[in-house]
């Protein structure tokens, strides 16, 4: 009986082998006109590494194939299967070398691969650090908004102080006329006008220049205020170490002016905005503090103002509510004894209001005159400065207890007064 032959690479082999040639060569073709985004490449990498073990299973089985075959056997192969066998190993040459090249595409685009892996790295780093400047930047803005937003409102009183300038300057004029006419009628006739109260008529002009002198005086502290040129006095008399002594009681927001504790805020904020950075030093007091504090220190002593410092200032003041009575005496104590402001040089007082004590869960009035002369024994000559805040304060004629008392404190401290 004759020996059958042993086909081994029959066609559906064959077919086997041209099929992965034919994936390989389409994938190299494919592959480099795919989208170029870096997130589909690093998955193509995974399919180039799936491709390469294939290539290198192909090249194994096709070793294994040629080796398994003894000569003899071979040698006994019909003229036919030889001439197959030649062509399939002219093939098999042809996918090698194809295969080799795709190698050689597969290391390349593995290093491009890589680089690009790299550089996306870099670029999140990059892209963390710019979201969080946006972020820094972002609060930045939101905080100068407010600043500016306190710059329009003191716009708006400039131009109310330039108003009443004008109108006292109107009524000073219409005074003068009609002193000139008196002062014509007596000389011509004083014994038939006995009634005419000359002195009192001069009187009153004087009153009313020292009260646009006043006016303009107020006025030039708001355009500087307003002015950022860096004014070394910011329109008042200001000493370079400034304790400013903040009055936050509980009536800082009552009826019928619940806004004056915003006043103060922005007011003081624009005041703040105004200095120049590395030219003074300040702090803020501010009474009472809490249920158990009469008041509190926001450094607790004098510290350079530089943009970061006013920021925190800003921050701090945003936070102030209004609560209890009106400690004057234990929070000027504290400012004019503490050695952290032995060298401060000016005391800005903010009050609304007379001196109190708690007493209980009541406020209990203080002897004005008792809390004056107390502070002034304390003060060893530093200026105290002092601005009511509210209606009353802003009323020239008024005789309020509260308004003789800011005056006095400031006069006798070597200070000035104002209403705001």
């Amino acid at each position: 009986m004759a020996r059958k032959e042993i086909n081994v690479f029959n066609v559906a082999f064959l077919d086997l082998l041209s099929g992965a040639l034919g994936a390989v060569l389409i994938l190299f073709i494919i592959i480099p006109k795919m989208d170029q985004d870096v997130e589909a490449q690093l998955q193509e990498l995974e399919s180039f590494k799936s491709l390469k073990m294939d290539v290198q299973g192909i090249q194994s089985l096709m070793s294994n194939l040629e080796s398994s075959i003894p000569q003899a056997d071979f040698d006994k192969m019909s003229s036919e299967y030889k001439q197959q066998y030649q062509k399939f190993k002219e093939q098999y040459a042809n996918v090698t070398s194809e295969l080799k090249k795709v190698e050689t595409v597969i290391s390349s685009l593995e290093a491009e691969i890589q680089e690009v892996q790299q550089k996306l790295a870099k670029c999140d780093g990059r892209k963390k650090e710019l979201t969080k400047e946006v972020k820094t930047l972002k609060s930045k803005v939101k905080e100068l908004e407010e600043i500016t937003k306190d710059s329009q409102k003191m716009k708006s009183e400039i131009q109310d102080l330039k108003a009443k300038i004008a109108k006292c300057e109107e009524e000073k004029k219409q005074v003068e006329t009609q002193a000139s006419a008196l002062k014509s009628q007596l000389q011509g006739a004083q014994s038939k006008i006995p009634n005419v109260n000359v002195e009192a008529i001069q009187a009153q002009v004087q009153e009313l220049e020292a009260e646009n002198v006043e006016l303009k005086a107020e006025l030039e502290k708001k355009e500087q205020q307003m002015n950022q040129k860096g004014n070394a006095d910011v329109g008042v008399r200001m000493g370079k170490n400034v304790v400013f002594v903040v009055d936050i009681s509980g009536s800082m927001d009552d009826n019928p002016e619940p806004q004056k504790l915003d006043e103060v805020k922005a007011g003081l904020k624009m005041l703040i905005a105004t200095l120049p950075e590395s030219s003074y030093n300040v702090d803020i007091v501010v009474f009472p503090y809490s249920a158990t504090e009469n008041y509190k220190a926001f450094y607790t002593k004098l510290t350079q103002v530089t943009q970061e410092s006013k920021y925190q200032i800003y921050r701090y003041i945003n936070k102030l509510k209004a609560r209890g009575c009106t400690p004057t005496r234990d929070a000027m104590e504290f400012v004019l004894s503490s050695p952290s402001y032995k060298s401060a040089e000016t005391i800005m007082y903010l009050s609304d209001g007379l001196p109190t004590q708690v007493q209980g869960s009541n406020c209990k009035d203080e002897s004005v005159e008792d809390v004056l002369a107390f502070i002034k024994g304390l003060n060893n000559g530093k200026t105290i400065n002092t601005i009511g805040v509210g209606s009353e304060f802003r009323d020239r004629a008024s005789i309020s207890p509260k308004v003789k008392f800011m005056k006095k404190l400031a006069k006798q401290n070597k200070g000035f007064y104002i209403g705001f």
